[in-house]
């Protein structure tokens, strides 16, 4: 009996040695495959003693497929053998549990730690877990903290180094919920720590993850800098959205406030698909320190749609109105625009408008020095097709370009537009002025650069005259043209708000007036090129057959060139200036003038000039004369107008012949003059110097001096007069234009032409 007794003593001695030695392991094996359950591969576990209450783990590890990495270290189990059966008399202590990621493209796929949930917590035959410093290495920095499970919740509260605090608590019935409050988004590489706050709250009543349904509420604020708001219900199936519904606002301003959105609208999801509807009064501003633009929707409305991470459409509804307005650097913009129908990008392969769209628009842009560009009514049709060549066409009936109280119109524009290569290209058919002078072109622009060319030729101005009057009027009011052909192109290029750009004019038998002075067969070609508010002529050659305004001037001869910088006044280069007059010739030193300076030097040479032809200017009958002259007229310019000092004329030898009839009674009064009068019925001369001085009011003082003889007076003896002749050149020529009739010089000028 009593050696009965022992060997069960010894059974039972031997079954309590058993179940202290073997318990413990099966409950490490239990943990390493609760692990492999949640994905984990490659687990180890070391034992470092197993004691009758208590068992020492040096480490666990494991490694998962999408780069994630499992450490525990210093884990103790204390437990009560008799009790394991019963799963809920065990508590594990965690020293340190790491949770980090490779870094490398397989990892990259997945972003959310495969963390096991409270559900598979619950199968260890575990009471209580504490983990004292738990540790999560990730893309989004390193967070530690501390994890409590007991009684089926877990209790999960990290920080980082920022002070950014996150805070778990689940149940492994299915309901969790998540609280975040972070003073720093590093991870977005988009807002410093002064200027982010986060608060986060995510609540479910579902356990399991293939199936998950959230009633969630999540606000992002940003101080300073704008706010986001996400409020709804989603179910996630099969690790993919499945369906779901939520109301979300934005306010964001993001990059030193150079792009900002406001937005409200509704967020649906269903099958995969995720939809963005907008409601009225979506904003969206884009601009730079300088320059601020604002896009701001008026019953604009539509959706965009997601699937797999990307936009698979999206859809602005007809009827939709944009107001854009833009401001900086002394420019402004507004314009409205108009949806006629409904706007539908698909992506499959690529990007691509599903149908034909047509818009309606009007603009307005105000450029520095009051230069101003609007048009009241624009059309437009984009053409359905990729996005990466789209095509499509603009039509204005009138566009207006206007400078203080002056404007030109252009009828009929019609844009061609198609996309190449990332940048958009078109062609230009435009009418000036009322449609009577036709211009066409091209134009190309990508990424806030691009250029633009114009180009017109104009056969016969004849039949266009209103037409060119009515384009010229801002700049040039006077002009008239009758006669003569033109052509020009224009160039401009522009990057970012930098500008540049050329014109080529070629004109060919023109004739006209200008105010009071007519001309005829104007020929030349010129080329003005500008750059940032600078303007340069390349020398140009300008021919002239008669310039009339009061004195002809015949065969006129221009070479000259301009420099105008920005903030300064122009400098003209002279090379080349010569003219006809009076049967003589008239050339122009070559020189510079710099109108910065108070005051301006030309000196013209005179040669050959016909005094019979100057004489005859005064209308007189009483007075003829005979004679060439030869000298230097020098012209001073400054803001009063053109001054003459001391200019110099003396006849060419053998001299000339003056005659002048006075009237018997003038000679009667002064004898003095009786007998200059008498030497000048027929005076032979053979010198004749004049010194001319003349005053910007019209003032001409003349100081004669002649010397000669006259056959009949005082038996031919020598004579030297001096003679002080004082008139006004501008009441001169104003009675030389009336008498001359200059519409009648320009109409038998074109006259012989033809």
């Amino acid at each position: 009996m009593w050696r009965r007794a022992g060997y069960v003593l010894l059974a039972c001695g031997l079954l309590a040695l058993l179940l202290g030695w073997s318990a413990p392991t099966w409950l490490a094996w239990v943990l390493s495959a609760q692990l492999r359950q949640a994905g984990f591969t490659q687990v180890r576990s070391e034992i470092a003693h197993v004691g009758w209450r208590e068992m020492r783990l040096r480490m666990v590890r494991g490694r998962h497929p999408a780069g994630w990495s499992l450490a525990a270290r210093g884990i103790v189990l204390r437990y009560r053998p008799w009790q394991l059966a019963h799963g809920r008399a065990s508590t594990l202590v965690v020293d340190r549990f790491e949770i980090a990621r490779r870094t490398s493209a397989h990892a990259a796929r997945m972003t959310v730690p495969p963390v096991p949930a409270p559900s598979m917590l619950a199968a260890l035959p575990v009471a209580h877990i504490e983990i004292a410093q738990l540790v999560f290495d990730s893309r989004w920095g390193q967070w530690q903290g501390q994890a409590q499970y007991r009684e089926g919740a877990l209790l999960v509260s990290m920080h980082n180094r920022h002070h950014d605090r996150c805070a778990l608590s689940a149940h492994a019935q299915g309901a969790f919920e998540l609280r975040c409050a972070a003073s720093a988004l590093h991870a977005s590489g988009i807002l410093d720590e002064r200027h982010a706050r986060l608060n986060l709250r995510v609540e479910s009543d579902v356990a399991r993850l293939n199936a998950l349904v959230l009633h969630m509420g999540m606000g992002v604020d940003w101080a300073a800098q704008g706010h986001v708001s996400l409020e709804g219900r989603f179910s996630l199936a099969n690790r993919g959205w499945d369906k779901g519904q939520a109301r979300m606002s934005a306010r964001l301003s993001l990059l030193q406030d150079t792009l900002g959105v406001n937005a409200r609208g509704e967020l649906e999801v269903e099958h995969g698909h995720l939809v963005w509807r907008l409601n009225d009064g979506a904003t969206l501003y884009l601009g730079a320190r300088q320059t601020r633009t604002t896009v701001r929707g008026s019953h604009l409305s539509g959706e965009v749609v997601w699937q797999d991470g990307t936009i698979r459409a999206w859809r602005l509804r007809k009827g939709g109105t944009c107001l854009l307005r833009a401001s900086g650097d002394q420019r402004e913009a507004s314009a409205t625009l108009t949806l006629l129908d409904e706007v539908h990008v698909q992506e499959d392969d690529a990007r691509h408008l599903a149908h034909d769209v047509r818009l309606q628009a009007a603009f307005k842009l105000a450029l520095a020095r009051r230069l101003t560009v609007s048009v009241r009514q624009m059309r437009m049709r984009i053409a359905a097709g990729p996005l990466a060549a789209l095509r499509g066409e603009v039509a204005m009936p009138e566009l207006r370009i206007s400078q203080k109280q002056h404007a030109v119109r252009a009828r009929d524009v019609h844009l061609a537009f198609h996309r190449r290569q990332a940048s958009w290209q078109g062609k230009v058919r435009l009418a000036l002025a009322d449609g009577g002078l036709p211009v066409d072109g091209d134009c190309k622009w990508n990424a806030g650069q691009g250029w633009l060319r114009l180009q017109g030729e104009w056969a016969d101005i004849a039949r266009k005259q209103q037409a060119v009057r009515a384009l010229l009027r801002p700049w040039l009011p006077e002009l008239q043209l009758r006669a003569g052909r033109c052509a020009f192109q224009l160039s401009a290029r522009w990057q970012g708000a930098r500008l540049s750009g050329a014109m080529q004019l070629r004109v060919d038998d023109l004739a006209g007036h200008y105010g009071t002075h007519a001309f005829s067969r104007l020929r030349g070609q010129m080329r003005l090129h500008y750059s940032e508010g600078n303007w340069r002529l390349e020398p140009a050659k300008i021919a002239l057959a008669e310039l009339d305004g009061g004195v002809p001037l015949e065969r006129l001869r221009l070479r000259l060139s301009l420099n105008w910088l920005r903030g300064r006044r122009p400098v003209w280069h002279v090379y080349q200036a010569s003219a006809r007059l009076l049967g003589g010739e008239l050339a122009v030193k070559p020189g510079r003038l710099d109108f910065n300076r108070s005051r301006q030097t030309m000196h013209v040479h005179v040669r050959h000039l016909d005094l019979a032809r100057l004489v005859a200017l005064e209308q007189r009958r009483q007075l003829q004369a005979r004679g060439s002259l030869d000298g230097e007229l020098p012209l001073h310019i400054d803001r009063q107008g053109v001054w003459l000092d001391e200019g110099r004329l003396h006849a060419l030898p053998p001299g000339g012949v003056i005659r002048y009839r006075a009237e018997p009674a003038l000679a009667r009064r002064n004898p003095t003059l009786l007998m200059a009068l008498g030497a000048l019925s027929d005076f032979h001369y053979d010198h004749l110097d004049v010194r001319a001085n003349y005053r910007p009011d019209g003032r001409l003082l003349l100081h004669v001096r002649v010397h000669g003889r006259n056959p009949s007076f005082q038996q031919g003896r020598p004579v030297e007069l001096r003679l002080n002749l004082e008139d006004n050149m501008l009441q001169l020529l104003r009675s030389l234009r009336i008498s001359g009739g200059i519409e009648e010089r320009v109409r038998n000028a074109v006259e012989r032409k033809r």
